[in-house]
């Protein structure tokens, strides 16, 4: 259960990107394709997902980033959860 594209799929679930804060747009960018991946497939990824998206247009398929910054936000609540 503990992997980025787990605990980044669970951030996007109960909204905490929204709290994110940074400064570096490619990192937000990153951010927002996945957030937008989240909401089209409108379900948690697991360990074995194909983050792959499909261009309407073209016929070709874009992988999805996960961004580490996701996964770190729920690791890290889950870690003040089990110290407290």
């Amino acid at each position: 259960l503990v992997n980025n594209t787990i605990f980044a799929s669970l951030a996007v679930k109960y909204d905490y990107h929204k709290y994110f804060k940074a400064v570096s747009p490619e990192l937000f960018h990153v951010i927002d394709d996945f957030v937008q991946f989240q909401l089209e497939k409108n379900e948690m990824q697991g360990m074995d997902s194909e983050l792959r998206r499909s261009e309407e247009d073209e016929e070709k398929e874009e992988d999805i980033e996960v961004p580490k910054a996701m996964g770190d936000i729920f690791e890290s609540l889950a870690g003040a959860i089990y110290m407290d």
